[in-house]
């Protein structure tokens, strides 16, 4: 991972980890078996016949780095800030947000900003630290 320097490069790097997460497979574990029966739908169906799902496999290092990312930067933020960074990051607009969390788009982005300080100094005081072992 580069060096983090300002704002940008966390939401840079939290957006790559969410990218990296979604090339994962989410069907789940294989080889279980269920009583029950399968169950799809017509529409399901053919929505499902029509979408390719085409998996990339990201390389060991994007992946040590999407789980610095996603566990230790998020750690440094509580529950309701760590969903708003998530959520934000994920695409979802502000109009979105503000119905989601209810505050106006000010105080939203008041809150994503302090939000984003606070894991910007973590990781600098992290590069700090790493530099000083370095030498």
């Amino acid at each position: 991972m580069k060096p983090v320097r300002n704002i940008q490069d966390v939401e840079f790097e939290i957006k790559k980890a969410l990218r990296i997460l979604r090339t994962f497979p989410t069907d789940g574990p294989k080889k279980i078996s269920s009583h029950w029966p399968a169950y799809v739908n017509e529409e399901t169906k053919s929505i499902m016949l029509n979408k390719s799902k085409s998996y990339t496999s990201p390389l060991p290092e994007e992946i040590d780095d999407m789980d610095e990312v996603l566990e230790d930067w998020l750690k440094q933020v509580d529950y309701d800030e760590r969903n708003l960074i998530l959520v934000r990051n994920s695409g979802h607009s502000w109009k979105t947000l503000t119905a989601k969390f209810s505050y106006s788009r000010s105080r939203l982005y008041s809150k994503y900003t302090h939000s984003l300080h606070k894991i910007l100094k973590y990781v600098l005081d992290k590069q700090q630290e790493k530099i000083k072992e370095e030498k």
